[in-house]
């Protein structure tokens, strides 16, 4: 009976341990001023001169990245890519709280901790892929969208900066 307990006792905590999605934590990051094919690959060149060549199939949405886009990669839970369109000048429709360098990311459900920011992706996959990235010193965030525990509202904006780190979490549907 006692070992019965412990084994139930070990399975909640299994079972409470376990996150609901896919963590996809970028190892490189950066604007791409580059691409081309490299056999059956695509090499892609980023602003701070490194060389990143990756499969078609790797992009988490199906969607390349091309030339001024901000490209986030990694190698874990598999090799993977995903590409966020912006831009490095501000827009004169971009509110005025927006930075002048913005990378728009819409979130899903996700949260800022204390040195990072996570979202699911909006790829109505199973699990839910989530992509943490790191906060930049200056991460500042709307309060008012922003909830007591860290949670961002879905529809929001995160804005990342040219090395993919969260700049700024916008309670803004506008873009």
């Amino acid at each position: 009976m006692k070992t019965l307990a412990v084994l139930l006792l070990l399975a909640g905590l299994l079972v409470a341990g376990c996150d609901n999605g896919v963590r996809y934590i970028p190892e490189v990051a950066g604007v791409v001023v580059a691409l081309g094919p490299s056999g059956h690959d695509y090499a892609y060149t980023l602003e701070n001169g490194q060389t990143v060549t990756l499969q078609g199939d790797a992009f988490l949405d199906d969607r390349m990245a091309d030339v001024g886009q901000l490209l986030l990669t990694g190698s874990s839970p598999k090799p993977w890519a995903y590409r966020i369109i912006g831009g490095s000048t501000k827009s004169p429709l971009a509110p005025s709280s927006f930075p002048p360098v913005c990378y728009g990311l819409t979130v899903g459900p996700g949260r800022v901790g204390d040195t990072w920011v996570e979202t699911e992706l909006n790829l109505h996959t199973d699990p839910p892929a989530v992509l943490r990235v790191p906060k930049a010193p200056t991460f500042t965030a709307d309060q008012s969208g922003l909830g007591d525990d860290g949670q961002m509202t879905p529809g929001d904006v995160l804005c990342l900066d040219a090395t993919g780190r969260a700049v700024k979490y916008l309670d803004t549907p506008q873009f």
